[in-house]
């Protein structure tokens, strides 16, 4: 069932339609997954040469409040070397913080923040992560805890692999959700 719209209120009806969700403006389904209580969820093969660019639509809760970070793989291995980075914009309760991190092992916190209170529903729109070029990603993410907090968070890794896949892993407890991998189609 295509959905129709402007790309942003597209995607923000998608989030709650579950498995139904085959179509957002000029994305294409390419696999999703739904677990229980899980520790990490992997997803092989996903990325190819057929997409330039991706989008992972997170909908999950956790057993505790913890960041998911995303990991690439290449046929069937985790990349877990030092080589991720992000840096990030966040506006809470009147104040500004900006932050950067490099050497990381992971997109820290790419993927949004599970909270055992609540769900949240978090989008990771991802560049080049098939080519042999540098990977780069951009993840808006809003909620609130009591305090209406924004986060502007940007990603990239200093290697030039070819990667296919990733791990989707909460920094602490299990997670229970779905995860939809989209590809913007490249037009004609």
């Amino acid at each position: 069932m295509p959905i129709v719209g402007s790309f942003a209120g597209a995607s923000a009806r998608a989030y709650g339609l579950g498995a139904g969700v085959k179509e957002i403006d000029g994305l294409e389904l390419i696999t999703s997954q739904s677990f229980t209580s899980v520790s990490s969820v992997t997803f092989d093969n996903c990325f190819s040469n057929t997409y330039v660019q991706y989008k992972i639509v997170v909908n999950a809760s956790g057993t505790t409040t913890a960041g998911i970070g995303l990991q690439f793989r290449t046929s069937g291995t985790t990349y877990t070397t030092a080589s991720y980075q992000m840096q990030s914009l966040k506006f809470e309760n009147g104040g500004v913080a900006a932050q950067r991190l490099t050497g990381l092992t992971n997109w820290q916190n790419s993927l949004g923040v599970v909270v055992s209170s609540r769900g949240f529903i978090c989008g990771l729109e991802i560049m080049n992560p098939f080519q042999t070029m540098f990977a780069s990603g951009v993840s808006p993410q809003q909620y609130f805890d009591g305090i209406q907090q924004l986060e502007n968070r940007a990603f990239g890794i200093t290697v030039t692999n070819s990667f296919d896949g990733f791990v989707a892993a909460p920094s602490g407890g299990n997670m229970t959700g779905n995860i939809y991998v989209y590809g913007f189609s490249k037009g004609s």
